[in-house]
C-alpha cells in the first residue's frame, strides 16, 4: 500500500542507511511498494536493531497510570502491546509470539471438545501453562529490579524515596485459554482476565508504606518517572550484543517541568559519564519535540 498517490512515475519508500563506524561499511534497507529487504534470513541486521531499540513517547508512558481511582493499575495491555513484542525468551524467540503459541487454544479431541480432566494431554498442557506463567513472573521480577535500581540511582540520587512492584496477578489457566482469547472479538475479555499489577511504596519516617492506586496518590512527575523506569528496565532485558541500537524519545517528557526534563536528558545522554549509565552510550539517540525552548536547551 506504500504508493505515492500524487506522482505516478516515482516510488514511495522508507530507507534506512546504517554505517559500521569501525569498518565504514554501509548498508541500505528499503521498504517500498515493490521492495522489502528488511527481513531476510541472510541479513538479520534490521531484526536485531528492532529487538534492541526502543521508541518512547508521552502516550506510551501515560498508559502506565491511566486507570480511574476505583481501579488498580493493570499493565497487561501495556506489556502485550508495547513490551512483550520486543522481548525474546531464553531461546532467543519472540516472547509475545511464544505466549500466543502456547495460549492459542487448549488441546482438543478430533470432534473439537476440550480434553477431559486427569488425562495425560490436559496435565501436560497445564504444566506448560504453569511454566509460561513462571517465566512471565520471572521476567517481571527482572524488569522490577532494573527499574528500581534506575529510580533510586538516577532519579533520587541514591536515596530511598519510591520503589515499585510488578506482579503477575491474573495468570493463564486452562479454562481461560479454552475461550480462544486471542481472537479479535476476545481482546477486551483477555485484557480483563489477565493482570500485571503495578503498585508502589514510599519511604517515610524509616518505613516503606504501600500505595495501591498510584494514579491517585502520586503526582504526574513521580508517575512519569516510574513509567520511564519500567520502560528502561524492560529495555535492559533486551539483547545487548547488537551492532546498532536506536533510542527514540518523542515528546516523552512533555508532562514534566523543565527541571525534571533536563534531569532525564542528562541521564539519557550520560552527561556526567557515570559508569552505571554507560549502557545508554551504545544507542544512537533521537529526541523529537514540539517545544522550541526545550529544543534550544538541549541544543
Amino acid at each position: 500500500t506504500l504508493k505515492n498517490v500524487f506522482v505516478t512515475d516515482e516510488d514511495s519508500y522508507i530507507k534506512i542507511k546504517t554505517t559500521d563506524l569501525e569498518t565504514a561499511h554501509e548498508q541500505v534497507h528499503t521498504i517500498s511498494h515493490g521492495t522489502i529487504n528488511t527481513n531476510k534470513d541472510t541479513d538479520t541486521l534490521i531484526q536485531e536493531l528492532n529487538l534492541a531499540s526502543d521508541f518512547i513517547n508521552y502516550k506510551l508512558l501515560h498508559n502506565f497510570y491511566s486507570g480511574s481511582h476505583k481501579q488498580e493499575v493493570n499493565l497487561w495491555p501495556v506489556f502485550e502491546r508495547d513490551i512483550f513484542p520486543f522481548l525474546v525468551d531464553k531461546a532467543n524467540r519472540g516472547f509475545l509470539t511464544k505466549i500466543k503459541r502456547i495460549t492459542g487454544d487448549v488441546p482438543r479431541t478430533p470432534m473439537g471438545y476440550k480434553v477431559k480432566n486427569d488425562t495425560r494431554r490436559k496435565n501436560a498442557y497445564i504444566t506448560q501453562l504453569n511454566a509460561l506463567n513462571t517465566e512471565i513472573s520471572e521476567l517481571l521480577s527482572q524488569i522490577e529490579t532494573n527499574a528500581n535500581t534506575f529510580l533510586k540511582d538516577h532519579f533520587f540520587n541514591g536515596r530511598d524515596v519510591v520503589r515499585l512492584k510488578l506482579t503477575f496477578q491474573k495468570k493463564f489457566h486452562f479454562d481461560l485459554v479454552s475461550q480462544r482469547i486471542w481472537r479479535d472479538t476476545a481482546s477486551y475479555h483477555r485484557k480483563e482476565q489477565l493482570k500485571i499489577g503495578l503498585k508502589a511504596e514510599v519511604f517515610e519516617n524509616g518505613n516503606w508504606i504501600d500505595i495501591k492506586r498510584i494514579q491517585s496518590f502520586l503526582n504526574e512527575a513521580q508517575l512519569t518517572r516510574i513509567a520511564i523506569a519500567i520502560r528502561i528496565g524492560a529495555l535492559r532485558t533486551r539483547p545487548q550484543l547488537t551492532k546498532y541500537k536506536v533510542l527514540v524519545l518523542d515528546d516523552m517528557l512533555i508532562s514534566l517541568d523543565m527541571s525534571n526534563r533536563m534531569d532525564m536528558v542528562r541521564i539519557i545522554l550520560n552527561k556526567e559519564n557515570k559508569e552505571s549509565l554507560e549502557y545508554f552510550d551504545d544507542f544512537q539517540k533521537i529526541i523529537l519535540t514540539h517545544d522550541k525552548a526545550f529544543f534550544n536547551l538541549i541544543k
